[in-house]
């Protein structure tokens, strides 16, 4: 800052004091920080700064939803989060009153809250009304604070969405660490009380303003030093307190006055006009002064507010530079993954997301880079191993030139999301190979309506292989089809009329035996259908039962006992008495091949498997107490061969109702076992490899009994990983990576024991088991066996290619859980790929 050129020039002097009147001015409207008197009194303004841009991006990107509500109730500010949460537009929130968006019940209690006037934090559950009236359970955050220079009391109300947020409300909140603020209030407080320095500096300019006085004093008439008496007054607005601004500048025009008095010009115009200068700098600099006072009051109030929003929100705020090392993270991360935030700040975010994701992080870090806003999910590591998925929403904070200067978001705990969109996406599969395992065919419909909403057609959105087969297609070319076009006989016989009824009354549709000419194979055949109503679409599954109503048409002409017998039966039908067969239908000659007659008076114990014998005999005590059974069984063909059937059985009762043997149909499910055993090995096994999956791994660790007192042998855990896999899938494809794998597998089969286990649980992480080894040493030289055989050349589809293994050994102690073990045996293979890779790394149970 310069002082003004010296001017005896009244106009000059005017001048001057337009442009501190224009400075003055533009700093009471907020438009500058701060100005500089430039060469011949001009004024240069600076342009004003949003000092608290970084706070309003992170309350606007904060998982938590934030408000301000007035003393009446109303809400002066919503961030869009809450917007969101209540299903409304954000600018409908604005002058509404809390108390219609609040569940009746709760009202009170959040009534009494607000009447509350100490300031302090409360939380307390509490249940918002969404606009389409359904409840939103929240952990509310409320405190009371000043209004930014309206001098208003408001209370600030923090929301976090938790479905536990009662139960959470109940728990001890953890200490949290203070040293993310990067201004405290009580910081604040002592700024604008003042310093040591601050206060050296006032001695100083008071010393400075009495020596020009004296100086002026000494040479007067000569010359004239009352323009730089304005130095000191400009000076002090950097630092000096209103008060103490107004001191020094009665002072500066005390210090005048006497001078002029002593050189008898207080009579002179020119001097005159100067004195007013001076008085006019000094309402100036005082009103600068206030300016800025006020301006560190709104930074500690800033300070302070963002620090209630990250103490009661469970989302994780966090600052960082382009480059993605955290500058500052709110103390929530200690809840969600355990790390302090001191040890996290100075750190990239990049060396605790799980290596899977760095990618998508990269990706991220590049758009924060062009300042725009992402959001991403991702894993993060925990304290005590393993990671966690929580979704990562931010955007580069820019500075008033447009340069970003660093990333500013937040995240939040996904993990339970994911996991309920993992289970999902398994019992879809598990679905879709039980509705294709099955002989029935089965399609899902989806209504097509027109204008006037009546149904005119239906499209095929899912189909099981029995279906594909009937139709003579693939599931590809099925899909998405019209249902009369692909079927156009469903119009002339009413069945699309019926299809619809049944979406429109949403009543189970149940026919049997209906008549359908076949669309592709030209002849009428029956059908029993099934269909239920699921909102617009419509589960419809039907059997071909041509067979059975031909067989039933001509029992119907039988006696009464074989007509009786062919309603009960949709297959292979018998019936027994006295445990002898007393009858068997000519379906049996197709289904196993025998005839009727040679088991006509023969026992079933003779047809049924050894090992079924069990639950034929309770069947059979649950039919003579009138109950109908379902079982599953073997019989025999007559080539030798066992077949699975499903036998449905009642009692057999003649006119009189009396119970007279047993009547039973069943038929073959070969198919249907054989896939069910596939699922179930699916379920134990890995795809590829053949090992155990993670899950059955870990399910057998917990049942070992460890260590064997007895003979004083252990169980060993060796956590395995094969070094820069990826690169080879990247490099060679991933044919040859499989088939490396696959070969690396049973290398490392061939140095285990029959008791011991082998497991696959990740892409390329292996996990054996050592049962009955004596010491960690002995688990260590099996491991590195492992590693020398493991990285011999494998030949595959690319050529001869090589790979090594990382490995940590860990044992088993008693009552530890696997999870325990798994993370330490993880740690020590860490420790092995961090030390050079290919190689055997121990950790103990005490480490």
């Amino acid at each position: 800052m310069s002082a003004p050129a010296e001017s005896n020039d009244p106009i000059q002097l005017r001048r001057q004091v337009a442009d501190l009147e224009r400075a003055l001015e533009a700093i009471r409207s907020g438009d500058v920080d701060a100005l500089v008197m430039g060469g011949g009194g001009r004024v240069q303004l600076y342009q004003r700064t949003t000092a608290d841009r970084c706070y309003k991006v992170m309350i606007e990107e904060l998982g938590a939803a934030v408000a301000t509500v007035s003393r009446l109730g109303l809400i002066v500010y919503a961030n869009q989060r809450l917007a969101e949460w209540l299903h409304c537009e954000r600018a409908s929130l604005l002058g509404r009153q809390l108390r219609d968006l609040v569940l009746d019940a709760d009202w009170p209690g959040l009534e009494r809250q607000l009447a509350d006037r100490d300031g302090s934090i409360t939380q307390f559950p509490l249940t918002f009304r969404r606009s389409d009236a359904t409840p939103l359970p929240v952990l509310v955050g409320l405190t009371l604070m000043e209004m930014e220079g309206e001098g208003e009391r408001v209370h600030a109300l923090v929301a976090i969405a938790d479905p536990d947020a009662a139960a959470r409300s109940q728990r001890p909140e953890p200490q949290r660490s203070r040293a993310w603020l990067r201004r405290t209030p009580a910081g604040g407080q002592r700024a604008l009380q003042g310093t040591g320095s601050q206060k050296l500096g006032l001695v100083l300019l008071f010393a400075l303003l009495f020596g020009l006085a004296l100086l002026d004093r000494a040479l007067r008439p000569e010359s004239v030093l009352l323009p730089y008496y304005l130095v000191p007054l400009l000076l002090a607005i950097s630092f000096a307190r209103p008060r103490q601004m107004l001191v020094l500048a009665l002072t500066a025009l005390s210090l005048a006055i006497l001078v002029g008095l002593s050189a008898s010009q207080l009579g002179d115009a020119d001097y005159q006009l100067q004195l007013g200068a001076v008085g006019l700098v000094g309402v100036v600099s005082l009103g600068l002064t206030v300016q800025r006072q006020r301006r560190e009051r709104k930074r500690i109030q800033a300070d302070r507010d963002i620090q209630l929003v990250a103490e009661n929100s469970s989302s994780v705020v966090f600052r960082a530079n382009v480059e993605g090392e955290t500058q500052w993270i709110s103390p929530s991360v200690m809840s969600l993954i355990g790390w302090e935030p001191e040890q996290l700040v100075g750190l990239p975010f990049q060396s605790f997301v799980h290596p899977d994701d760095c990618q998508q992080w990269h990706q991220a870090k590049a758009a924060f880079a062009r300042g725009e806003h992402q959001q991403v999910r991702l894993r993060v590591r925990q304290t005590g191993g393993g990671y966690r998925w929580v979704s990562v929403n931010g955007r580069g904070a820019k500075e008033a030139s447009g340069s970003v200067i660093g990333i500013i978001g937040s995240w939040h705990d996904i993990q339970e999301e994911v996991e309920a969109e993992q289970a999902n996406a398994v019992m879809e599969s598990r679905l879709k190979a039980t509705l294709d395992s099955l002989f029935d065919a089965h399609m899902v419909l989806e209504a097509r309506r027109d204008a006037s909403h009546a149904i005119l057609d239906f499209t095929v959105v899912a189909i099981n292989q029995a279906a594909c087969h009937y139709n003579l297609l693939s599931a590809e070319q099925l899909i998405g089809s019209s249902l009369l076009q692909l079927l156009p006989a469903h119009g002339s016989t009413g069945l699309m009329a019926i299809y619809a009824q049944t979406v429109e009354t949403g009543q189970p549709l149940l026919l049997d035996d209906f008549a359908y000419r076949h669309d592709l194979l030209g002849d009428t055949r029956h059908f029993d259908i099934r269909a239920v109503a699921l909102g617009e679409e419509l589960s419809v599954t039907w059997r071909d039962m041509s067979e059975r109503s031909e067989k039933s048409r001509l029992l119907a002409e039988s006696e009464e006992a074989f007509r009786l017998l062919a309603q009960n039966s949709s297959d292979v039908v018998v019936r027994v008495r006295d445990d002898k067969f007393l009858w068997v239908s000519p379906s049996l000659k197709g289904a196993l091949g025998w005839q009727p007659e040679q088991w006509i008076s023969r026992s079933p114990l003779d047809r049924i498997h050894p090992n079924d014998l069990a639950s034929y005999r309770t069947a059979i005590q649950a039919i003579a107490r009138g109950e109908n059974v379902v079982r599953r069984g073997r019989i025999s063909a007559q080539d030798g061969t066992w077949h699975w059937v499903e036998v449905n059985a009642a009692p057999f009762r003649d006119l009189r109702d009396h119970i007279d043997g047993v009547v039973a149909s069943f038929r073959i499910i070969d198919r249907e076992v054989a896939a069910q055993q596939e699922l179930e090995h699916h379920a134990h096994f890995d795809g590829l490899t053949g090992l155990l999956n993670r899950r059955e791994v870990l399910e057998r660790i917990d049942a070992l009994k460890v260590p064997v007192q007895r003979t004083g042998l252990q169980t060993a855990i060796l956590f395995c990983d094969l070094d820069r896999f990826k690169a080879i899938n990247d490099t060679y494809g991933h044919a040859a990576g499989d088939q490396l794998l696959q070969t690396v597998t049973a290398r490392l089969q061939g140095c285990l024991r029959r008791e011991d286990l082998a497991a696959r649980i990740g892409g390329d992480e292996l996990l054996v088991v050592l049962r009955g080894v004596q010491d960690l040493d002995n688990a260590v030289a099996i491991g590195e066996k492992i590693c020398r055989v493991v990285q011999e050349p494998v030949p595959t589809a690319a050529g001869e290619l090589q790979i090594s293994l990382s490995i940590g050994v860990t044992l088993a102690l008693p009552g530890e859980s696997s999870d325990v073990l798994m993370a330490r045996a993880d740690d020590a293979m860490y420790r092995a790929k961090q030390t050079g890779r290919n190689r055997v790394v121990p950790i103990s149970g005490s480490a």
